[in-house]
């Protein structure tokens, strides 16, 4: 927001201008983009002469996809709250942690389909892929995977493969190259943490493949918080036509 606008907003009848918003950016590891906004939220606020109750710094809090270091909240707290707290009349500081709460608890279970060598790579297919996680496809995201269920923890050889999904694209890759048990097969369970954020909120029909089912796990006892979608729920937008196509209204 410029000078003019936050000046043109508090003048107006009907609106009550209590601060600024500005997003920093995304998957942020450290604090100095957030001071960074924070110093021109208050230079807007001083340029326009309006008063501000609120600054708000937005999001991105990065998280630990792979090995990445997550910023901890009093290394951003401190520098932030000293500029603040340096003002006669602070105002109040408001962040969005949004995927730095909710990345990590998550994890998407993946069922084996298959396993084939192509050329000098082996392909391990799952059940799921682009349709419930573009973000590996869109952004070059990277996961941990690891085998689940009662494969976990069983020593065995190594080998280097493609974890792909089911959906008969090219680009359908959800991790290029990763280490699984040589002898991981159809039917077995593979884990890809961090999963939480980003991933159902993108999902898609894709292929005509229902979005998975979501659940909730404490202490050793789950709850379904989403079903699985099926067959019904494809079909769902499509009404009953009935007559010849001679009998059907123009543009219907």
């Amino acid at each position: 927001m410029s000078p003019e606008a936050a000046r043109r907003a508090a003048s107006l009848r009907g609106i009550r201008l209590d601060g600024f918003q500005a997003h920093a950016g995304s998957q942020i590891l450290d604090a100095a983009p957030y001071v960074r906004v924070l110093e021109r939220l208050l230079a807007v606020a001083r340029d326009a002469g309006v008063p501000v109750r609120v600054l708000d710094v937005g999001g991105g809090f990065g998280v630990g996809y792979t090995d990445e270091r997550p910023l901890a909240p009093e290394d951003l707290a401190v520098p932030l709250r000293g500029r603040l707290d340096a003002l006669p009349a602070p105002p109040l500081l408001f962040v969005e942690p949004g995927r730095a709460l909710i990345a990590n608890p998550g994890l998407t279970l993946y069922r084996v389909l298959a396993r084939k060598r192509v050329g000098s790579r082996t392909l391990v297919a799952v059940d799921g892929g682009m349709s419930e996680n573009l973000r590996p496809m869109l952004y070059d995201a990277t996961y941990r995977v690891a085998p689940a269920g009662p494969r976990s923890g069983r020593a065995g050889a190594l080998e280097q493969v493609s974890l792909v999904g089911r959906h008969c694209e090219s680009g359908d890759v959800l991790v290029p190259d990763l280490e699984l048990p040589a002898d991981i097969a159809r039917g077995d369970l593979l884990a890809m943490a961090a999963t939480g954020a980003y991933t159902y909120s993108l999902a898609s029909n894709y292929n005509r493949f229902g979005r998975p089912a979501v659940v909730g796990v404490r202490d050793g006892r789950s709850a379904l918080w989403l079903r699985r979608e099926d067959a019904a729920d494809m079909d769902r937008l499509e009404p009953e036509i009935s007559g010849s196509p001679d009998a059907w209204e123009p543009g219907g």
